[in-house]
């Protein structure tokens, strides 16, 4: 029994015992053959189904149309309409949403930003960094203007000589004197709201001891400032460059006497104390706080009303002599009516509560009445009695206390006295004393 070249398949001769089981391998063998052609046809055409899919697509990836039921011919044509790309133009170097192909060949959307027209504006030393992208060409760059970057107030006299400035955009040489390295004299000054002000000559000044940079002030500016004067100043003194010239005058006694006396010290400078020598009768002594009226001893009705109307410290109603007060029916001093009444002008104060009084008379045995006025009605208080007893000397004194009186008056006192002295050849009133406390003769 022969077999076939290819598969093997058993081929009976002339003399072999056909065997059904031989027929049957042979179909076992053909039918896997034929199964496995089958199998390799149906692989064939998918393949080359998909393989016409892909390549249609390539081809319409070229921008010729095709299709995966094209012929292989159709195809084959189309792959001959295809436009091969050059060039090395990538994405970034084209416009956003541009298409393009280059050397390879594939169609590209360009993804460059397209900036359009960009402009800045720059100071002086400014910088811009350009933004990558495409640029169409309008755009600018400026340099602002010097005006603007140099914007100011200051004017030439408020910039130091020999320097300069730009000011708005133009260039301002200063004027402002330096009196820095020189020393410079005080211009004005002035004394306002408790205080000395200087005003400076105008200007650019520096503190410097060292180098010169400082002000001053004269002494004869600072004199007339404060109007001094050699007049004003203490003799043997110099200030700011015066001499006093004011006169002295040296220690002196006065004596008080009966008439005013003047110490001429106006203009000048003591040297020494002015001493005042003890008081006669009369005056007032700080030490016993006591006033004393001393009126001399014997005299007339005449003197005495000349004396009494003439003085200050007493009123007086004697028609027929110059009188400061006339009330009728109440003071008179001598003549023919035997009342006499005096009023003492000066308001007392209310701590001098006792008097001491003395009266000279040629008559004996007279009363003589001492009595308080209130000043503010002008009427007694209240008085107190004496009795004259030896004409012609002077123990005719009395102590009298006043102060039940006194104490009723409310802005000082008024002493007043009355008396009968008709048919008298001559009287006197000789002292009268006050003082806080008993008199001290």
């Amino acid at each position: 029994m022969k077999l076939t070249t290819n598969y093997g398949l058993k081929k009976p001769e002339g003399t072999d015992v056909v065997n059904i089981d031989d027929f049957n391998d042979n179909a076992d063998v053909l039918d896997a053959k034929v199964k496995n052609l089958e199998d390799v046809v149906t692989e064939t055409k998918k393949s080359v189904s998909d393989g016409k899919t892909l390549l249609a697509a390539a081809i319409t990836a070229k921008r010729v149309a095709a299709a995966a039921t094209d012929t292989f011919a159709q195809l084959a044509v189309k792959i001959g309409q295809i436009i091969l790309g050059s060039g090395n133009a990538t994405a970034a170097d084209v416009l956003a949403s541009k298409t393009f192909t280059n050397s390879t060949g594939v169609e590209q959307i360009g993804t460059m930003v397209n900036r359009g027209a960009v402009s800045q504006a720059l100071n002086a030393g400014g910088s811009y960094s350009v933004p990558s992208g495409y640029h169409n060409g309008s755009g600018t760059v400026t340099a602002n203007s010097l005006a603007s970057q140099t914007s100011a107030t200051a004017i030439a006299s408020q910039i130091l000589v020999g320097n300069t400035a730009w000011v708005n955009g133009i260039r301002i040489t200063g004027t402002m004197a330096n009196y820095a390295p020189t020393p410079t004299a005080i211009d004005a000054l002035r004394i306002n709201n408790g205080r000395i002000e200087v005003a400076v000559v105008a200007g650019y000044h520096g503190y410097s001891w060292a180098n010169g940079g400082y002000e001053y002030i004269t002494y004869a500016q600072m004199a007339s400032l404060i109007s001094l004067t050699a007049a004003k100043l203490i003799p043997g003194n110099t200030i700011l460059g015066i001499t006093s010239n004011v006169a002295t005058f040296g220690a002196q006694t006065i004596t008080p006497g009966a008439t005013a006396q003047t110490v001429l010290t106006s203009g000048k400078f003591g040297t020494g104390n002015i001493t005042v020598a003890a008081r006669p009768a009369g005056w007032y002594d700080s030490a016993t706080q006591q006033t004393v009226f001393n009126y001399g001893s014997y005299g007339n009705a005449a003197n005495m009303g000349a004396f009494y109307t003439n003085s200050t410290y007493v009123w007086s109603s004697d028609a027929t002599r110059p009188a400061v007060m006339n009330e009728a029916n109440s003071m008179y001093l001598g003549g023919t009516n035997p009342t006499y009444r005096v009023i003492f002008r000066q308001a007392f104060p209310l701590e001098w509560k006792w008097a001491y009084i003395n009266w000279f008379t040629g008559v004996s045995n007279r009363s003589i009445t001492i009595f308080v006025i209130n000043p503010s009605t002008m009427l007694s208080v209240g008085s107190r009695v004496f009795t004259v007893t030896t004409p012609n000397t002077g123990g005719n004194g009395a102590y009298i206390d006043l102060s039940t009186y006194v104490s009723q008056c409310t802005n000082g006192w008024f002493l007043g006295f009355a008396g009968d002295f008709s048919n008298m050849v001559s009287y006197g009133l000789r002292t009268v004393i006050l003082g806080p406390t008993q008199p001290v003769l």
